[in-house]
Formats: structure tokens, sequence, C-alpha cells
């Protein structure tokens, strides 16, 4: 009988051990099920941000360009609607009052309208008839010069130009009646380029 008990302690404890060595050997597949598809996880993961990453430099890497080319598009815009603005207008269309202009040029040497207009720099050149060189403008000289620098361009810029023809008009006396002498011009506007 002690025998039976002995052989029926052994088999218990004999099946309890390969129970625990298949619950053991499961548990190790199990576990290495979890790590495959951990890992596979991870790959997949990794695999959408390397694509998430190539696709946004492949959009930015452009989006410089697109920057400067919307200014210098909002530069032209301005410049279209620049002579026909109260600063500027003499009456008539595609024209600028040079007697405004001379006054505005001090206002926004005083600071005021210097942020006025989303443009890196603004000038008005006299094109005909032509002055040998490039001079500046004032009150004192309307015969002699050419050029009416409105909004200097900042030192360190890069800029490109455009510009509009207009006709530039003061008021002139001929035989103590007014009347309007009017040249050819244009209006150079700057954009800034970004870096």
């Amino acid at each position: 009988m002690m025998e039976k008990i002995l052989k029926c302690k052994r088999s218990y404890s004999h099946s309890n051990f390969d129970r625990s060595i298949k619950i053991l050997a499961k548990s190790k597949c199990s576990q290495m099920k979890i790590m495959e598809m951990s890992f596979m996880i991870l790959a997949l993961v990794l695999f959408f941000v390397i694509v998430a990453l190539f696709f946004l430099a492949s959009f930015t890497s452009n989006l410089k360009e697109q920057v400067n080319l919307l200014n210098q598009q909002g530069t032209i815009n301005t410049l279209a609607a620049l002579s026909g603005t109260p600063e500027f207008t003499c009456g008539e269309s595609n024209c600028v009052d040079l007697d405004k202009i001379i006054k505005l040029k001090d206002m926004v040497a005083n600071g005021e309208y210097k942020n006025f207009w989303n443009i890196g720099s603004l000038k008005i050149m006299r094109v005909y008839p032509s002055i040998s060189g490039e001079k500046e403008c004032t009150g004192n000289n309307y015969n002699d010069c050419n050029t009416i620098t409105i909004k200097p361009k900042e030192a360190g810029d890069e800029e490109v130009l455009d510009w509009t023809f207009v006709s530039i008009c003061r008021k002139e006396s001929m035989d103590s009646a007014p009347y309007n002498k009017c040249e050819i011009g244009r209006i150079v506007a700057g954009t800034v380029e970004k870096e």
C-alpha cells in the first residue's frame, strides 16, 4: 500500500513537473510571439515615420520659393494699386503727384507710413527727361533730380525689383495760370527674398 501511495505521489509530482515544463514551453513560445509582434509593430511604426519624413522634406523643400513668389505677387499687386491711392494720385489714372510724393517721403522719414506698405523698398524714378546719374529729389531741386526714395532698402536684404510706368506730374504756372507738368517715370518696389 505504501508503494502505491509513493507511486501515486511520484506520478503526481512527475505529472506536475511535465505540466510545468509544458506550461513553461508554451509560455516561452508565447513570449517569443509577443516579442515578434512587438518588433513587427516597431518596424511598421518606424517605416511610417520614415515615409512621413520623406513627404515632409519634399513638401518643405519648395516652401521658401513659394513664399518668395507669393511675396513678389503681393508687391506686384501693391504696385498696380499704388498710383491710385490718395497718397500718390494726381487725379488721373497712372499718375502720381510729385508734390504729394515729396511730402510723403518726409513723413516716412519721420516714422509715419513706415510699415504702411508690405514691401521691402519703394522709390519713384524719373525716366524721361533723363538726368545723368542718380540724384535724390527734395523740395528744392524738382528740376534737377530723378529719384525719390520713399522707403529705402534695408542693409543686407536681398531684393527682387518690380516696377510699373506712371506719369509724374507737378503743378507749374505759365503766365500766372497753373497747369500740370508731367514726365514719364516708374514706381519701383522691392520684395525682400527669404532665405
